[in-house]
């Protein structure tokens, strides 16, 4: 796992992984993107009619899984070459790699849709700001 973690693709693949996951986030598609408001919240008493149906939006949603399963593999890759925590040089040592395994954490934790939690906002901030 070391020499995979070392070597010069393994970087290059996460880095693009990480400029083409912005640039999809960057192309979201709001001016449709329906809003949990209750329609007595609503400003003017009229329902909301948008839908979330924007293929800039589908095509963000459908890669959304392979970016977090990218990311998932480099995390593990990492922490199994590194090890976790317990010595100097394990993977949380690093901040950039605290960032990463919260992006991950909350990737996972999205995809599993666990309850009501709605952790997308996170990881964008997150997101954009490790690239």
């Amino acid at each position: 796992m070391v020499r995979i973690m070392l070597h010069w693709t393994f970087d290059n693949i996460v880095l693009i992984a990480i400029f083409v996951n912005s640039i999809l986030l960057a192309c979201t598609d709001y001016s449709v993107l329906r809003l949990d408001v209750p329609e007595s919240d609503d400003l003017y008493g009229l329902p909301d009619t948008r839908s979330d149906k924007s293929f800039r939006n589908f095509i963000q949603e459908s890669l959304d899984p392979v970016f977090s399963g990218i990311f998932l593999v480099e995390c593990v890759v990492k922490v199994i070459a590194m090890g976790f925590v317990s010595h100097e040089n394990s993977y949380l040592r690093d901040s950039w790699n605290v960032l990463d395994f919260v992006i991950v954490l909350t990737s996972v934790v999205a995809m599993a849709n666990i309850g009501d939690l709605n952790v997308s906002a996170i990881r964008y901030v997150a997101r954009t700001r490790r690239s």
